[in-house]
């Protein structure tokens, strides 16, 4: 009984004040609308300071880091350099100076190393350095806990062609008409295997190129002495 009065009492006042209290704004406003507005500016505001460059940059580093160092694979590279020299005809070699005979030797090897980039790329030395594709394959697959780097055992062979090239480089040096040979794998048996490969094949390309080129010049120099015979023979006989 005695709480009665002071409930009342506390309504009265509260109604009291409703009504002497001046309202400003429209009466469809809603009061908690503001206080809804501020906390969402105020949450756009905070994830714009956490989302700024300097925090995504930060981000990046540490899951970079997290990955090369906790999850992914190591990976070795194998590499050799070499030079490929192409003996000067007789007649050339007797009349140039040591000069130019080192910048004909070292053009020809840029050139031959102009053309080992495309040939060292191609399907056909892929298939001779890997003449299964399961192998190539298994060489290359992916392993937990690193999913992400390998060879996916559904590539096609379009796939598998493009990924073989990015485990190789072929780099022709200009001055010193060198060539560097780099080749990269999960292990370094595997990289040093693929390099020795690829140097094989270097070989046998040159090689061939400078056979089918000496038959050729053979070939030419034969009609060319043939032709000069013929030539003779007619000056003689119209003699």
């Amino acid at each position: 009984m005695t709480e009665q009065p002071r409930v009342r009492r506390t309504a009265g006042i509260f109604s009291k004040l409703g009504e002497g209290a001046p309202w400003f704004g429209s009466f469809s406003d809603d009061p908690s609308s503001s206080d809804t507005s501020e906390l969402r500016s105020g949450l756009q505001g905070s994830l714009k300071g956490l989302l700024n460059s300097g925090t995504l940059a930060a981000a990046f580093v540490v899951v970079s880091a997290v990955y090369c160092f906790g999850v992914g694979r190591d990976r070795y590279q194998a590499t050799s350099e070499f030079v490929i020299k192409q003996p000067l005809p007789p007649a050339s070699a007797s009349t140039t100076v040591l000069g130019s005979m080192q910048s004909s030797s070292v053009l020809s090897s840029l050139e031959d190393g102009r053309y080992l980039q495309v040939y060292l790329k191609s399907n056909a030395v892929k298939q001779a350095v890997f003449p299964d594709p399961s192998a190539f394959k298994r060489t290359y697959a992916p392993q937990a806990p690193d999913r992400w780097s390998g060879l996916p055992g559904d590539a096609n062979e379009q796939e598998q062609l493009a990924f073989f090239r990015q485990q190789l480089d072929v780099i022709p040096q200009e001055l010193s008409g060198t060539i560097v040979l780099s080749t990269s794998a999960f292990t370094a048996d595997d990289a040093y295997r693929l390099n020795s490969d690829l140097l094989k094949q270097s070989q046998r390309f040159v090689n061939e190129v400078n056979q089918s080129i000496s038959a050729d010049q053979q070939k030419f120099a034969e009609e060319q002495v043939a032709f000069a015979k013929t030539r003779l023979t007619t000056a003689t006989n119209a003699l």
